[in-house]
């Protein structure tokens, strides 16, 4: 496919979540899972590729991917936004199964250790037996402080040497590790539709900018700075895709809107800036920051995904608006067809851990 992209450049810091707040957030009887989980990894946020999942998260079977008698029934969600089937050829190739479009979702990958490896292996397996159109990393793309230059020898050793068995490009949103040194730098190396000379497919073409992706069309937001010329471009961008409505609309960033991981929800300015600019106009909304994997019902009934587990761990919590919890190594995976998307969750070795069926009313 052909990706059309356009985003603005402007650069600013990223406001961290205060401890203090999580901790009271979060409750003494988190805090008793986490100090136990602490002591039973050997390198605490990342390293050892080993599952910790939160004793309140449901017991998930592990399979194949094939449907499976102990395998709990799929979850079912039903999305607002309406879909104009008609509008074109896409749409209605998307409806009869003829041309799904195939995503995957992951983030905070940047460790260059065994699980980051791990997950990196297991998406390449993946991808070579069910076909992946495009990999959407949303931030903290390399531990611990980002690149300092375009030339920075980490980008290899963190980055393209781990993904270039997926066969998929892959469109990269900035994470607050990532703003450490240099965030000019991932526009400087990847912003010419995989600069480089095409030498590896990654796409970081603005500081936020939006892509085409067949029947998907990604939002990739900067989170580390929401201000007033993001906002403006997103409506934009939104008023064209709502004009359209042939296709999801899938925004992407580094910061959750809602989370029960260990920053917890968006701080108030963050969280009025997605209701305001968000709320109604986009199907999905993938984020990473908690180094966990989270399914929730969001505000407007927005589908919020959480994966950020392909490079560090940390416990989760469950609320009022979990339908999936849990703490593993591994991605997510989006396939649209038409009026219906599949979103999976997977180990690192692919295994499947839970599916979610979304589905949105056709408009003709």
């Amino acid at each position: 496919m052909s990706p059309a992209c356009d985003g603005h450049h402007p650069l600013g810091r990223h406001a961290s979540v205060p401890l203090k707040r999580w901790l009271r957030d979060l409750g003494a009887a988190s805090l008793v899972a986490i100090a136990g989980w602490t002591l039973g990894c050997s390198a605490c946020g990342g390293g050892a590729a080993q599952r910790a999942e939160s004793a309140s998260a449901p017991s998930v079977a592990a399979s194949s991917g094939s449907d499976d008698e102990a395998s709990p029934p799929d979850l079912q969600l039903e999305l607002p936004r309406p879909l104009s089937v008609s509008a074109t050829s896409t749409a209605m190739e998307g409806a009869t199964g003829a041309t799904p479009t195939r995503l995957l979702l992951f983030g905070d990958s940047g460790t260059n250790d065994s699980q980051q490896r791990d997950v990196a292996n297991g998406m390449a397996r993946q991808c070579a037996t069910q076909v992946c159109d495009a990999a959407v990393l949303v931030g903290d793309i390399i531990y611990p402080d980002g690149l300092g230059d375009a030339d920075d020898p980490m980008a290899l050793t963190h980055f393209e040497d781990h993904y270039r068995g997926l066969g998929a490009p892959l469109w990269l949103a900035l994470g607050n590790h990532d703003y450490h040194r240099d965030p000019n730098a991932w526009i400087a190396r990847y912003g010419t539709q995989g600069s480089r000379a095409g030498k590896f497919p990654a796409h970081m073409p603005a500081r936020y900018y939006t892509v085409s992706l067949g029947a998907v069309r990604l939002v990739v937001l900067d989170t580390n700075r929401l201000d007033d010329d993001q906002g403006a471009w997103l409506d934009a961008v939104l008023r064209e895709a709502a004009a359209r409505g042939d296709r999801w609309i899938v925004a992407a960033g580094h910061h959750p809107w809602r989370s029960y991981g260990m920053h917890r929800h968006a701080e108030p300015a963050m969280a009025a800036f997605y209701q305001r600019h968000l709320c109604g106009k986009v199907d999905v909304f993938v984020a990473g920051h908690d180094h966990d994997k989270q399914l929730l019902r969001g505000p407007c009934d927005v589908a919020l995904v959480v994966s950020g587990t392909a490079g560090k761990l940390r416990p989760v919590g469950r609320g009022d608006e979990t339908l999936f919890a849990l703490s593993s190594p591994g991605w997510a995976r989006l396939e649209v067809r038409g009026a219906e998307a599949v979103l999976t969750f997977h180990a690192a070795d692919g295994a499947l851990e839970r599916r979610a069926r979304l589905q949105r009313r056709p408009r003709q």
